[in-house]
C-alpha cells in the first residue's frame, strides 16, 4: 500500500499465462500426467473403503512416527 501512495505502481505485477505460451511439449507433459493421475486413480479406487482407511491410518501413524 504504501509503494502505491508514493506512485510506484503495484509491487508485484500480475503474472499472466497465456493459453499460447503453452507449447507443444508441455502439453505432451500435461497429457501424460493425467494418464497417470487416471491409473493411480483407478488402482486406489479397487481398495474397499476399509482397506483405503487403514492404509490412510497407517500413513498417518508412520509420518506421525518420523516427525517425533
Amino acid at each position: 500500500m504504501c509503494s502505491r501512495r508514493a506512485g510506484r505502481g503495484n509491487p508485484r505485477p500480475a503474472r499472466r499465462r497465456l493459453y499460447r505460451e503453452v507449447t507443444a511439449l508441455r502439453a505432451a507433459d500435461l497429457r501424460a500426467a493425467f494418464a497417470c493421475h487416471h491409473e493411480a486413480q483407478a488402482y486406489w479406487d479397487a481398495f474397499s473403503p476399509g482397506k483405503r482407511r487403514d492404509y490412510m491410518e497407517w500413513c498417518w501413524k508412520r509420518s506421525a512416527r518420523r516427525r517425533a
